[in-house]
């Protein structure tokens, strides 16, 4: 009864997502993107981060969806590890590779298990080079595994912890699993732990029960935190806590571990820290001291030689030495509160560490004005590129409201909208604007596709695209126009693989078609990116089917991958050439309609 009445319901929330989301998508391609959101849940991915990871098609080896994280950070095409010389400076690194399987059926086939060991063979064998891999993959399955294996492969030399794991979820029940399926799930644990020395590996089977289970998961907003000390001014308070106090308000497992000696297995509440301007920096040499200064018990006390944390949240009470805290969000001090926890959960319950103290100051505020001020100010303190602190600044917050009025919502703030419910089709992050600016007012689709973090991480870049000069609709028409883009591949090409590497080119097609010229500027986009000029049917058929021959047509003449050509330069002088003659051809036939007698 109770698995028949979760197939029900799981049934009903899919079909109620897919059309609120993703209508355009058949329900295969929808499902993946379904599981795939559920089953990351943990990682705390924006849902332009669990898009990117879909792999799901034809020639997917069985993989609907594929993530590499380097500690908790998704490891993305152009991340700073992938360059050899840059992964010299992680230290004691963790690679997790998470593959996924989402069928709707209701039961676990062990063929599809067969399928992906026979696929996880090729794929994790180094021996074979991404070319290699092509002729029997499509091109994003090969793009999310070669990251893995890049990874793995520079940092080798530091000595990473491995972990790989396979999520199949189904509509069936995972009450009586066969034998053969236990069976298969055990064979391909233990390829997977054979990949490199200490590697580890699980195979989670998750049906209709386990799915409506994750669906049902909400993120906690209020928690507490015990204090030693607190003195309040106005609506903040600064406290004195100790560090077994403040591990277990970081701690996101439900078992504290306290001075009874309770231990739940450690989980960081990642995301209290999304509005942090920094990542994780791992043992660099700031955290090496803060831990060092941890451990040692020869040293002044801990609060003494540290600045501390600051928190702002909505709501904060205090009651005898308990800090009530509602949507608390760590803007300075990432680096301190990691390095605490993953000292401490490596520590036994009653090490001493665990008595020293910390600074906090807790501040309350809904007010979006006056966080971002916190954020930049207590930020200002140390060495901070501007390019960390854009999601501050008044250009970003001007765009968020202005899409708001077209029910679009601006994610400048991760997740922020994905945790209010809002329907994820309907939101953007900053990264993922960039990215269709840059194809659509810089001629830069290869760029946007291969190198999407090169326009945060360079300044000069992000102000040629986020300019308080620029009319806040062309940020609007940018938005409909990638949308209207990805609608039209959605119904013209199966392939995801080829859709993924022509929604930017596409797009560069459609502003030229539309512009009737190249756009290499958005002072030139100005002149169509208007409010009352937004792509129409036609437009975006043409700029579609432009680019999809253009690009078929060079691959063809080059005989290189598609991957490959959607992220060189070379293809570009053609798809321009292409789309003029597109736009030339299209105002002959206008004019000629035009131009005939009534």
């Amino acid at each position: 009864m109770a698995y028949a009445n979760d197939l029900i319901l799981v049934g009903d929330i899919f079909s109620a997502w897919h059309e609120d989301n993703y209508p355009e998508e058949g329900k295969g391609d929808a499902f993946e993107i379904f599981c795939s959101e559920l089953v990351m849940k943990q990682w705390d991915l924006s849902i332009g981060d669990v898009i990117q990871g879909i792999v799901g098609g034809g020639n997917d080896g069985g993989m609907d969806a594929v993530y590499t994280f380097l500690d908790k950070e998704l490891v993305g095409i152009d991340h700073r590890a992938l360059d050899r010389k840059n992964a010299r400076s992680f230290e004691q690194p963790k690679i997790t590779l998470v593959l996924i399987q989402a069928k709707q059926k209701k039961g676990f086939e062990e063929v599809a298990i067969d399928k992906v060991v026979s696929s996880c063979r090729a794929f994790l064998d180094l021996s074979k080079s991404a070319d290699d891999l092509a002729v029997h993959f499509n091109d994003d399955v090969v793009e999310q595994i070669d990251i893995f294996r890049r990874l793995l492969r520079n940092l080798a030399a530091q000595i990473p912890t491995v972990s790989i794991e396979f999520k199949f979820t189904t509509l069936g029940s995972t009450e009586n699993i066969y034998a053969q399926i236990s069976n298969k799930a055990k064979l391909l644990e233990q390829d997977f732990t054979s990949v490199v020395s200490g590697a580890s590996g699980k195979v989670s089977l998750l049906g209709a029960t386990e799915l409506l289970e994750l669906y049902r998961e909400r993120p906690k907003t209020a928690f507490e935190l015990r204090v030693d000390e607190a003195s309040k001014s106005g609506d903040g308070l600064v406290v004195l806590a100790s560090l077994r106090d403040y591990f277990n308000f970081l701690n996101e497992s439900e078992e504290p571990t306290g001075a009874d000696g309770t231990d739940g297995e450690p989980k960081l509440l990642s995301r209290i820290f999304e509005w942090n301007v920094r990542d994780y920096q791992g043992e660099v040499a700031v955290n090496k001291e803060i831990r060092e200064s941890l451990v040692s018990q020869e040293s002044a006390p801990f609060w003494w030689k540290n600045n501390g944390v600051t928190i702002v949240a909505t709501r904060v009470n205090l009651v005898d030495k308990t800090v009530s805290v509602v949507d608390p969000q760590v803007v300075n001090g990432l680096q301190t509160s990691n390095t605490i926890f993953e000292t401490l959960k490596d520590l036994s319950n009653d090490h001493p560490a665990f008595g020293q103290k910390i600074l906090i100051r807790i501040l309350m505020t809904d007010d979006e004005d006056r966080r971002d001020q916190v954020i930049r100010a207590t930020n200002r303190q140390t060495a901070v590129t501007d390019a960390s602190l854009y999601a501050t600044e008044t250009i970003q917050r001007d765009i968020e409201q202005f899409l708001l009025g077209a029910d679009w919502y601006y994610d400048r703030r991760k997740n922020f909208y994905k945790n209010a419910g809002k329907k994820v089709s309907r939101i953007v992050g900053i990264l993922s604007l960039a990215q269709s600016l840059m194809a659509a007012g810089l001629n830069r689709p290869d760029d946007a596709r291969a190198r999407p973090g090169s326009v945060i991480k360079k300044d000069e870049v992000y102000r040629s695209i986020f300019d308080a000069g620029i009319p806040l609709e062309l940020y609007l028409w940018v938005v409909e126009s990638q949308a209207a883009v990805d609608r039209e591949l959605a119904a013209k090409i199966q392939d995801r693989a080829t859709r993924n590497n022509l929604r930017f080119h596409a797009l560069t097609a459609l502003t030229t078609i539309m512009a009737g010229r190249t756009v290499d500027s958005l002072g030139s986009l100005k002149a169509i990116a208007k409010r009352d000029n937004l792509p129409n049917g036609v437009d975006v058929k043409l700029a579609v089917v432009t680019a999809q021959e253009a690009f078929e047509g060079y691959i063809a003449s080059c005989g290189l991958r598609g991957e490959a050509v959607a992220k060189g330069r070379d293809f570009i002088g053609q798809l321009n050439a292409a789309s003029l003659a597109a736009a030339d051809e299209a105002a002959s036939t206008t004019s000629t309609e035009n131009e005939a007698p009534a």
